[in-house]
């Protein structure tokens, strides 16, 4: 790597941690914030602050005018600022023109440091609009990974909607969604990124200039998901009257190491990564039972899910079910083969080359390291890969898809009585014992 596109990283001294990564050939200059709260940091009775909050960061600023001022400010920069919640972190980015870089960086750190909290029921409005997209017009809840993360974790914080919920979100007020702010958005809970063509002496300036007398604060974390946690409601049905069935079946793995992190990546590209993968051959390709199927996984502090999507028509929703049963249990008997290994190494370790070709993802993977659980450094990452043999691997797979720790929503047609005793039989080796 040339020398000028290394990576920097320096920390004020209130403990606010910047990664950058410059680049003198390229135009785009890019702003991350990530702030350490999210879903899993909430409770029932507060679901859905998190991101109520990062909606209301954009309704005004105290030193960048009202929605539509501090709008038209970033907006003069050439480029779009956004954000998202997840269930451990909220992100902010703004990406502009490099020729911007001073004024763009102090307009965010000024963004993420004097919120308003204007027109709080304009936003409290706009978040219940969105949150009626995860129901249909009887009003039941049809976001599939809500429903799955609740049968997963019933007991825990990961189980909660990230959007929160109409009731919660009535109920949260001005006063809880300052205190929040307050008690999350601090320097040691926080992660600042800046990837492009900019001088970062003059980042650290800049940032001390409007950040750096700020209390630093601590770092939250949420509460331990327990490894012996087993769904209790596996298989979960939700009645929306339609043509298809929307699945789900997802398999828990805890604890987890960030060799068996690489191993459950590799898993899911030999069950789907191109036309030749397991599932898109088997079942796409060869049978034509879907239009749709994949293979996701997701990562939190302790573990990993491994999870199986596909929408299927009414009339094919068995015959899908049994030629997946039969795949994991065909995989399990015989394991993966030495040549699918090996091509999903291939690919996994295109994909990272390909990812760090830019600067933007060349900072994702140096801040990688700091947002993710069980995740290695990309000088690292290769020979690990490399090392990983087929029995290891067939053993995790073992271990992941052979047990008790999972959960299958079905969201469509209600079934008959026959339907799901059929189902229950069809899956009764991943079922709980009575």
């Amino acid at each position: 790597m040339n020398l000028a596109t290394q990576p920097h990283f320096f920390t004020l001294q209130n403990g606010l941690k910047v990664y950058t990564q410059t680049h003198p050939s390229i135009k785009t200059l890019t702003l991350h914030a990530w702030v350490f709260v999210g879903s899993a940091h909430e409770n029932p009775g507060n679901n859905g602050i998190s991101h109520f909050l990062e909606h209301m960061l954009f309704r005004g600023n105290q030193k960048l005018g009202n929605s539509v001022e501090m709008s038209l400010a970033m907006e003069r920069l050439g480029g779009e600022m956004n954000a998202a919640t997840s269930f451990d972190a909220t992100e902010y980015w703004l990406e502009c023109h490099k020729d911007y870089f001073e004024t763009a960086l102090k307009n965010f750190a000024l963004f993420l440091r004097y919120p308003s909290f204007d027109q709080l029921e304009t936003e409290r409005g706009i978040v219940l609009e969105e949150i009626k997209n995860d129901y249909n017009d009887k009003n039941t809840l049809i976001d599939i990974d809500q429903i799955a993360a609740k049968a997963l974790w019933p007991n825990h914080p990961m189980g909660l909607s990230i959007s929160g919920t109409v009731k919660t979100l009535e109920k949260i007020s001005l006063l809880e969604l300052q205190d929040w702010y307050k008690r999350y958005y601090l320097p040691k809970n926080m992660i600042l990124g800046i990837s492009g063509n900019f001088d970062p002496l003059a980042a650290e300036a800049i940032l001390t200039a409007h950040l750096g007398d700020l209390d630093g604060g601590q770092r939250f974390s949420y509460k331990p998901v327990e490894e012996e946690l087993v769904p209790q409601n596996q298989i979960t049905w939700v009645n929306d009257p339609d043509n298809q069935y929307n699945l789900q079946w997802s398999f828990l793995l805890s604890p987890l190491c960030s060799r068996m992190r690489l191993m459950l990546q590799l898993i899911g590209r030999i069950l789907d990564d191109g036309s030749s993968s397991r599932l898109q051959r088997f079942i796409r390709e060869e049978r034509g039972l879907v239009y749709d199927i994949s293979a996701n996984h997701s990562f939190f502090d302790s573990g990993a899910t491994l999870s199986l999507n596909a929408t299927v028509g009414k009339e094919h929703l068995f015959e899908l079910m049994e030629a997946l049963t039969q795949l994991i249990t065909r995989g399990l008997k015989e394991g993966f083969f030495a040549e699918e290994l090996e091509l999903a190494k291939l690919r996994l370790q295109t994909s990272l080359d390909c990812y760090c070709d830019s600067a933007e993802g060349q900072l994702h993977e140096k801040v990688a390291l700091e947002l993710y659980p069980s995740y290695l450094g990309l000088e690292q990452i290769g020979p690990v890969i490399k090392g990983i043999t087929l029995e290891e691997l067939n053993d995790l797979a073992g271990l992941l898809l052979g047990n008790d720790r999972c959960a299958l929503v079905l969201i469509g047609p209600a079934p008959k009585d026959e339907e799901r005793l059929r189902l229950e039989t069809l899956l009764k080796p991943w079922l709980m014992a009575p």
